[in-house]
């Protein structure tokens, strides 16, 4: 791919290019180019954000500030903190922040990140308690800070502090998604192909046998009827 092509390509997904370690994750998710590669092409990941238009914080909007710090929360707690992991990684400093949101404190209710939520001290016994409690709310993020916040519990912040997320989602006994890569989920179709018809059939399937969902396969393949090109009919073509 052209380098022209390429920045074209890079300019749709310039607000997961944050950190070269968030970039990494997120490509190989969705089958983009590694940071390492692109920084054989443009020479520095630097070079690279000015040549999207991203390196200069005052291009910067609300949404793609927030969207930065959830990418990062872990390091999103005290301006101290935020600056050393900003400066380390080409993120925009907290003082880019206090500029649009007015202060760093406004910032953190925006993130959903309240005093009582970062002061009150929680032990390892308590954490899984809450988690064994409210289990039922763990489904995802978003759904947690929110009813933690109505019931004055610790927010996703707190608990990632103590357990992964992942670690979270099996205490609780909730469904983790993976992220599975195509050749995953070619395998998985062709192992159960009398079932790959429809979608509300490989679903009720899938439920049963614990296997990625049909919206999966969409996601990854870009439609069910694709997904059954590549996963069913072109293996049954190549076994001829």
């Amino acid at each position: 791919m052209q380098r022209t092509q390429l920045l074209e390509t890079l300019q749709m997904h310039r607000n997961e290019m944050t950190s070269v370690r968030h970039w990494d994750n997120y490509a190989r998710e969705n089958e983009l180019p590694s940071s390492s590669s692109l920084i054989r092409t443009f020479g520095t990941w630097k070079r690279l954000k000015e040549l999207l238009s991203i390196n200069d914080t005052s291009t910067y909007n609300k949404e793609e500030l927030l969207q930065i710090a959830k990418n990062h929360l872990r390091h999103f707690t005290t301006i101290k903190e935020w600056d050393r992991f900003a400066k380390e990684n080409s993120l925009p400093k907290a003082k880019v922040y206090i500029s649009v949101f007015s202060s760093w404190t406004q910032v953190k209710k925006e993130l959903n990140v309240t005093p009582y939520q970062r002061k009150k001290k929680y032990s390892l016994n308590q954490i899984e308690e809450i988690i064994k409690v409210h289990k039922q709310h763990l489904t995802s993020k978003e759904n947690w800070d929110a009813y933690a916040k109505d019931q004055k519990l610790p927010s996703y912040l707190t608990l990632i502090q103590f357990y992964k997320w992942e670690d979270i989602k099996r205490l609780a006994n909730q469904p983790i998604r993976y992220n599975y890569r195509k050749e995953d989920l070619m395998k998985i179709a062709k192992q159960n192909k009398f079932e790959f018809t429809t979608m509300n059939n490989w679903n009720r399937y899938a439920k049963k046998y614990k296997l990625p969902y049909a919206a999966t396969y969409v996601r990854k393949f870009g439609s069910w009827r694709k997904a059954k090109l590549q996963c069913i009919y072109r293996n049954q073509t190549e076994s001829r």
